[in-house]
């Protein structure tokens, strides 16, 4: 990664951070500008999932039950 490409990343992490969590939104779009920039490109897309790990409540639902 060139040195400048590092430096854009860092300053839009930095710029990132000075958004309070009352202006999300507003850091969203900063954010996907500021992508656009990086990657020359004009739209971007975000996503994001978040996998919850339900392995001890289904442990738990399956094993019998003492009395």
């Amino acid at each position: 990664m060139s040195n400048n490409r590092s430096n854009f990343i860092h300053g839009l992490w930095d710029e990132l951070a000075d958004f309070g969590a009352d202006r999300s939104d507003q850091a969203l779009v900063h954010l996907m500008e500021g992508l656009c920039a990086l990657t020359g490109t004009w739209n971007i897309t975000w996503m994001e999932t978040v996998r919850l790990d339900t392995s001890a409540a289904r442990q738990e639902s399956s094993s019998p039950q003492k009395r």
